[in-house]
């Protein structure tokens, strides 16, 4: 396992985690949270584990109002599954419980290493 978590993560790779302010509309998805209300979400990693990538996204606005400088704001975190198609990549529901709890897992370790590094 190397030293930088853009590398490895031990469950698996992250691809590029990126804490910049820059957000580029292919960061940017729309997806239905569980009430079924369409919110747009910020890809902030992909991680992969045994060899599935899986997109972790959190709601925009929850995003934009934690850097309005409220350090107590809860930022939900959803996990797909990402699939790829003939015009780039879609995205799903992730089915297998063990999957998704180590892709949190890997997530939770990775914003533990950012915020270390702050």
């Amino acid at each position: 396992m190397s030293g930088n978590p853009e590398d490895d993560n031990g469950e698996g790779h992250v691809h590029g985690f990126d804490d910049s302010e820059e957000i580029s509309d292919e960061d940017v998805m729309v997806f239905q949270d569980e009430h079924g209300t369409d919110r747009d979400g910020l890809i902030v990693a992909v991680i992969e584990h045994e060899g599935v990538d899986y997109a972790v996204v959190q709601p925009l606005d929850q995003l934009q109002a934690d850097d309005d400088g409220d350090d107590e704001t809860e930022i939900e975190t959803y996990v797909f599954t990402v699939i790829p198609t003939p015009e780039g990549e879609g995205f799903g529901e992730v089915e297998d419980e063990a999957a998704f709890n180590a892709v949190c897992d890997a997530f939770s370790e990775l914003m533990d290493t950012v915020d270390d590094g702050d």
